[in-house]
């Protein structure tokens, strides 16, 4: 890529050296000169000549600008024009004299200290201060911004040599300055991904709405990858980065890392959650623990100490061949590297955490278990089988073979209560179906349902594809026909091929598990094994979706009502028990606001048949699903007579 020699004026400025580039634009440290020997350096950020007369890049660096030109505050970088010269539209900014923050941990990496955690919370604690003023941002009327950043990340963030910290590059925030902005960035009310793709939030990567909260998920992960060195999601390919972020098994992570102190665990295990509403509320929130966390350990960090820290890492000399020769018999000239105030701690081989699978993982069963047969009263709801002992017929490999845990036939609507067993008893392993028309293998962790395989031809993932209209049938076929010569998984193919974004893979992923899962619910007869232990891997990622959840959307989106009344016939005068259940409340079934309605009529009528006169016409059959739907999760029963 062809770039300005040094010395090449640029309208009032001249370009001094070239300090990065990116897809669009490419910055340059600049000095601007000015009457009586005035100069000043700062940084020009201007569109790439290739692109100088896209549109859709002048916008989007007007935009930036024009964001950017809003915020003043010491731990932002300044923006201090947008202009042009000879059709090329450029920003001027402020020139911060240090290193942006990946630069310091890559350094960190090589030198093998991890900062000190004090120096981190600093860091950390100055980017939220600058992002709480973003977020707080006003147009000249006084309009909130309601600005989201959205590429919050290490090479984002500017250390000065002198100690202070910025946050930068506002280019793909998010903001109400710009309508026709947030229409591009947005698709039926769903955020399109942008920024860079590990530290990005869970609801960015699933494309729903966002607000602040999805940047303080993002400092989260830079705090954390500060703390430990390491990646907090990492994959080999960037499905399988967004299938752990859309996860965001938090705890599991930092169960790895015992060196980082309890309170500041606490404070990642908070940014990090994978729900917005369990994270901070604010920036200053999330900046108010770590500063306590400061006051408790009685620590004070400033900018000195901070910068400091960047002369001892950053000035020492990488060594060399000759240098290590010499070290035997010359004493060492280099200044000190500042050591982290904590060292990791030597394992032996055996105490170190084993690697994590892709596959389901054994798990104990709990304490608490789920004893007894089913305890819903409706008959024809039931299901045939009870659990097998250790007696039960073993297959070929005795090696290989798991036990099996139930086993037996399923008869009409009755799915729905043996999979909230499973997901009571927290069970893993492998539950194999099988209908006259269809057979089905879903894999359970710990009672959720994380994998569907089906015979289905329409479940198939190329069908969903097409039935999309993502690709057509020859497409299809050719891109089959290669993913089964390099042995690779369709998805991961299309994908590789530019076919469909890897973000769109994992949403319809999800999409294909849900069709083939709640598929059951309409199942009329057939028969079931459920094996413990560990399925066997497959190529496809795991969903970890709540499993009361899918149930209730099962009965909501599967179950003809019509089929559900007609189980009820006889049990209309029957009173109405509502029972307390140790594993599950009515919350947990997530329930739609017409369903909570007819939660509550049921809460207070005594039969089904006063609940069915006091709802509207249109509601009955809501209420009809949450009867069933309460019945089946043990949470409703009906009184029998002396008959």
């Amino acid at each position: 890529m062809e770039q300005d020699e040094p010395g090449t004026p640029f309208g009032k400025y001249e370009l001094l050296d070239r300090i990065g580039s990116g897809g669009m634009a490419e910055v340059y440290r600049a000095r601007m000169t000015g009457a009586h020997g005035f100069e000043k350096i700062v940084v020009v950020k201007k569109i790439l000549p290739a692109y100088a007369s896209n549109p859709s890049f002048v916008k989007m660096l007007i935009a930036e600008a024009k964001i950017s030109s809003m915020l003043h505050h010491p731990n932002i970088v300044q923006t201090y024009e947008l202009d042009e010269v000879d059709g090329q539209y450029y920003i001027a900014m402020e020139h911060v004299a240090g290193v942006d923050w990946l630069e310091v941990l890559t350094r960190s990496i090589e030198v093998g200290a991890r900062p000190p955690t004090e120096i981190v919370v600093f860091v950390m604690s100055e980017v939220l201060k600058g992002l709480a003023h973003a977020h707080a941002a006003t147009d000249a009327s006084g309009r909130t911004l309601n600005l989201v950043h959205r590429d919050v990340s290490p090479s984002n963030i500017l250390v000065s040599m002198n100690g202070e910290a910025k946050l930068m590059d506002f280019g793909v925030a998010r903001s109400d300055l710009d309508p026709s902005q947030s229409e591009a960035q947005s698709q039926g009310g769903r955020t399109l991904v942008k920024g860079k793709l590990a530290y990005q939030s869970p609801e960015l990567v699933a494309r729903q709405v966002i607000d602040h909260r999805s940047d303080l998920f993002a400092v989260g992960v830079v705090l954390f990858e500060s703390l430990t060195l390491k990646r907090l999601f990492k994959g080999d390919t960037d499905l399988e980065v967004l299938s752990q972020i859309r996860d965001a098994d938090i705890d599991q992570q930092l169960s790895r890392h015992p060196y980082i102190p309890e309170p500041i665990k606490a404070i990642l295990s908070r940014a990090l959650a994978r729900h917005p509403t369990d994270r901070f509320g604010s920036a200053s929130e999330f900046q108010a623990a770590l500063l306590d966390y400061l006051f408790e350990i009685q620590v004070r960090v400033s900018q000195v100490d901070l910068a400091t820290m960047l002369h001892d890492l950053l000035d020492v000399a990488q060594p060399t061949d000759e240098d290590s020769e010499a070290q035997s018999s010359a004493p060492s000239k280099k200044k000190p590297i500042t050591r982290p105030t904590t060292r990791p701690t030597r394992r032996s081989p055996d105490a170190r955490p084993q690697r994590q699978s892709t596959r389901p993982m054994r798990l104990e069963v709990l304490d608490e278990q789920v004893d007894g047969p089913s305890t819903a009263v409706t008959p024809v709801l039931g299901l045939q089988g009870d659990p097998h002992g250790s007696k039960a017929s073993q297959l070929q490999d005795t090696e290989a073979a798991p036990e099996v845990l139930y086993q037996g036939t399923l008869e009409a609507l009755g799915v729905t209560h043996f999979l909230y067993r499973l997901a009571t008893r927290r069970v893993t392993g492998r539950l194999t179906l099988d209908s006259p028309e269809v057979s089905k293998e879903v894999a359970f962790r710990a009672g959720c349902p994380v994998q569907v395989q089906s015979s289905a031809h329409q479940e198939l993932f190329g069908e969903l594809l097409v039935a999309r209209n993502l690709i057509d049938r020859e497409t299809l076929e050719r891109s089959v026909e290669a993913a089964r010569e390099e042995s690779r998984p369709l998805g991961e193919l299309l994908v590789s091929d530019g076919v469909i974004p890897s973000h769109r893979l994992l949403r319809l992923l999800e999409e294909q598990f849900r069709t083939r899962f709640l598929e059951l619910f309409c199942w009329q007869e057939g028969t079931y094994v459920f094996y413990t232990g560990e399925p066997e891997a497959t190529h496809t990622i795991w969903m970890g979706t709540d499993p009361y959840e899918l149930i209730a959307e099962g009965v909501r989106s599967q179950l003809c009502v019509e089929v559900i009344e007609e189980a009820y016939a006889e049990q209309q005068d029957l009173p109405i028990v509502h029972r307390d259940n140790r594993h599950i409340t009515h919350n947990n079934l997530r329930l739609s606001s017409r369903e909570l309605r007819c939660y509550g009529i049921l809460a207070n009528a005594g039969t089904l048949r006063e609940a069915l006169e006091a709802c509207e016409p249109e509601e009955r059959p809501a209420l009809l699903q949450v009867v069933f739907l309460l019945e089946q999760t043990e949470l409703l029963s009906f009184a029998q007579g002396n008959s």
